[in-house]
């Protein structure tokens, strides 16, 4: 395709830079075409939507290939803008457009996470600056932060945990950690801001930001940090021994002995302790950073709902 571009965008565990043994990878295809081209030039032409939708195939075929141990890898494409309905493959011009007029709230949270992978250095270039573009928009903390309330008690109806070793979703889990840090990210950041770290989308990397930008004061970004690296430590060991809903009365001595260890705590004892001492004091900064400050706007005169 003369003078076409085309990217890899990372989203998820992998745009963090946080996969796990079991994680899938959330992608987005993105494309860049000069406006005087209309066609590929090889012995059958193809337009460039349909070129580049092929091309995204193909990666796909090659990522998801069964191998003698099993598929390479799982992709999900379902954080494109137009989800599983649309195209593999978008132009710029619409990702951008999609990003400044009809996304949500958890899509902009979504790409705080967002990472270019490969592709043309040109248009990997020009996403990054769509995605500093958009997150530095001006915006209504209160009702940002109201949004980010609302989903995170919406995922917990959803999904509320298989027990206190589900480290993501249980409360007070990963899952929490996250939406403090992306929410107050969104509600905080410097509108117009030059430069957004790429790497921001690390949990880890977000949070050491917000402490240094202060919106995240030193004693609660501390909490934390040690929160989220004792779910993470403990999510890997728990992904790879996958033994699905992990049952600490009937797990063998050598995993009980391994998560004692990641956690750095004497026995077996002593990590149910410090998990949920750790749940709780996450859970009270959810509340204390996102689900207190939130403003829900007021519901239309005459009516009566919540």
């Amino acid at each position: 395709m003369p003078g076409g571009e085309f990217c890899v965008l990372a989203l998820g565990k992998l745009g963090a830079r946080e996969l796990t043994p079991t994680s899938d990878l959330d992608l987005v295809f993105l494309y860049r075409m000069p406006e005087a081209v209309d066609q590929s030039d090889g012995a059958k032409p193809l337009p460039p939507s349909l070129y580049f939708q092929r091309l995204g195939q193909r990666l796909i075929a090659a990522l998801t290939v069964l191998t003698a141990a099993g598929e390479l890898y799982q992709v999900d494409m379902r954080l494109r803008p137009t989800g599983n309905k649309g195209p593999v493959a978008c132009s710029l011009d619409s990702f951008t457009t999609y990003q400044t007029e009809e996304a949500w709230t958890w899509e902009h949270m979504a790409l705080i996470r967002a990472r270019t992978v490969a592709g043309d250095a040109g248009l990997c270039a020009a996403v990054r600056a769509v995605r500093t573009a958009i997150l530095t928009r001006p915006r209504d903390a209160g009702l940002i932060l109201a949004d980010v309330s609302d989903m995170r008690a919406r995922i917990a109806k959803e999904r509320p945990g298989s027990g206190a070793f589900d480290v993501k979703d249980r409360p007070g889990g990963l899952l929490d950690i996250e939406f403090i840090a992306q929410g107050l990210i969104l509600a905080t950041v410097a509108p117009g801001a030059a430069h957004l770290p790429e790497d921001l989308g690390n949990t880890l990397t977000a949070l050491h930001w917000l402490m240094a930008q202060g919106a995240l004061p030193q004693e609660a970004g501390e909490i934390l940090l040690h929160a989220c690296r004792l779910w993470q430590r403990l999510q890997v060991l728990l992904r790879l021994a996958g033994t699905g809903k992990f049952d600490p009365t009937t797990a063998p001595e050598g995993m009980r002995r391994a998560l004692v260890h990641a956690a750095g705590v004497l026995d077996f004892s002593a990590l149910e302790q410090e998990m949920n001492d750790t749940a709780i004091r996450v859970r009270q900064l959810l509340t204390e950073f996102i689900d207190a400050p939130a403003q829900r706007p007021a519901p239309p005169e005459g009516d009566a709902r919540p």
